[in-house]
């Protein structure tokens, strides 16, 4: 099970490939985790749709997956909903596991997330809509979301290395997390100190990708 009294929050970037995870303080104060980690080691490996449910499950909920020893501490995971088919259905398998497990979790927007952070970017500022060719200005929210790390954890992003800053930003489930205890009224602040294996989850090449 989660921890319904903890304040930390797992959340979750869904990528076929890729996916970016951060675990990290509902009100802000602190991020313990970020960083993008393998599903697979190449998109080759993930034709078969099969293969989703036992990578998910090895990644995120296997008894040695130090993601799992995060979840268990978390109050809730939040996932970022989906729109293509192989995405939507790795983003339904974690919360079809979360719930077998009897963890919280939800599905969050990336639209409403940007609405409520005010980091969403036109192509067509004037009008505040997107031209045709050019419905998303990819760029502008991504310097936009690293813009609101910097801002929500300053002292984490301090140590992340300029090449990275991109991948922890678009974790921006951080804001999802952040946006979803807001609205829901269930943002708090612990005081009680977290004992979090950090040996085990900052080596990320532990959970690199899974074979």
């Amino acid at each position: 099970m989660g921890d319904p009294t903890s304040s930390l929050i797992f959340s979750i970037d869904v990528g076929v490939v890729n996916i970016r995870v951060a675990f990290y303080e509902a009100n802000g104060q602190d991020m313990v985790f970020a960083d993008k980690v393998s599903l697979a080691p190449s998109m080759k490996a993930m034709k078969d749709e099969a293969e989703i449910i036992p990578r998910v499950f090895k990644l995120f909920f296997h008894q040695e997956s130090p993601l799992k020893a995060m979840i268990e501490q978390a109050r809730v995971v939040i996932v970022e909903q989906q729109k293509k088919r192989k995405m939507l259905l790795i983003q339904h398998v974690i919360g079809a596991l979360c719930f077998r497990s009897n963890f919280a979790y939800e599905f969050v927007s990336p639209r409403s997330v940007k609405a409520h952070f005010n980091t969403v970017k036109f192509s067509c500022k004037k009008s505040g809509k997107s031209v045709k060719g050019a419905k998303k200005n990819h760029a502008a929210n991504k310097r936009a979301a690293v813009e609101k790390a910097h801002s929500l954890f300053p002292k984490f992003m301090s140590r992340v290395s300029a090449a990275k800053r991109d991948d922890v930003a678009a974790t921006f489930n951080l804001e999802l997390g952040l946006y979803r205890f807001e609205a829901t009224k269930l943002l708090y602040t612990s005081t009680a100190s977290h004992s979090v294996t950090l040996a085990a989850i900052v080596k990320s090449d532990v959970i690199r990708h899974v074979m």
